[in-house]
Order: C-alpha cells, then sequence, then structure tokens
C-alpha cells in the first residue's frame, strides 16, 4: 500500500509517518518503477502498536526498546509484561503524588475561603 493509505488507515499525518520512517520503525520497499514507498499490513500494525504505546505513557524510546525486545521473544504479549508492570508502578507513582498535590489544594482553598481579607498577599503562606 502507498504511504496516502497507510495515514488513512491509521490517521497519522505525513509528517508523523516521515518521522517513524527516519527512526526506524518503518521500513517500506522502495518501487523500482515508480520511486514509491510501499508499506504493508505489519506497518499497520507498527504504527497501531506505537499509538497504543503512546497511549499509555510510553515514549517513543520505550516503544522501540518494546519492539525489539517483542520481535525476539516466543510469546509477544508475555514478553511486554515486565515493561507493563514498570509502567503501572510509575502510574501508581504518579497518582500518589498527585493526591498529595489535591490534598493540599483542598486545605488551601478551604483555609483562604476564611481568612481575613485585610491581610497583604504577601501575608498569606502557601
Amino acid at each position: 500500500m502507498k504511504s496516502g493509505e497507510l495515514i488513512s488507515k491509521t490517521k497519522i499525518t505525513r509528517d508523523t509517518l516521515r518521522y517513524y520512517n527516519r527512526l526506524g520503525f518503518l521500513a517500506p520497499k522502495v518501487n523500482p518503477i515508480n520511486g514509491y514507498k510501499e508499506y504493508t499490513e505489519d506497518d499497520v500494525w507498527m504504527v497501531t502498536f506505537i499509538k497504543s504505546a503512546q497511549g499509555i505513557g510510553f515514549s517513543l524510546k520505550d516503544v522501540k526498546e518494546l519492539a525489539e525486545h517483542m520481535q525476539s521473544a516466543e510469546c509477544k504479549h508475555k514478553s511486554l509484561l515486565p515493561f507493563l508492570n514498570t509502567r503501572l508502578d510509575e502510574v501508581e507513582e504518579k497518582i500518589k503524588a498527585l493526591q498529595k498535590i489535591k490534598k493540599h489544594l483542598k486545605f488551601l482553598i478551604e483555609d483562604f475561603e476564611h481568612r481575613d481579607c485585610s491581610k497583604k498577599p504577601s501575608e498569606l503562606k502557601l
């Protein structure tokens, strides 16, 4: 399939497609007759995989590592488990940090709602 069809199927931009090519995620064959790049269903799968992995917080560097790891694995799905568990741990840590911030913000809102308005802003301590 030509680049336009891949773009249409995966809902990415032409610039994103070029970027994925430069990073080595995709390696289209070049048609010797017309010079057009030709993509396969494997390329559609890779773009979909990249978008899914980014959607759960993996960077493109991480995605590259995941893809390389999967290529050599007997069971591709199970080979991702360590990466997914690590990502889950990172997300849980971020949630804890955000919950602390939320608690502090609620305290400040409650406190500020009852503060004396005659005080100068510099006297308001966060």
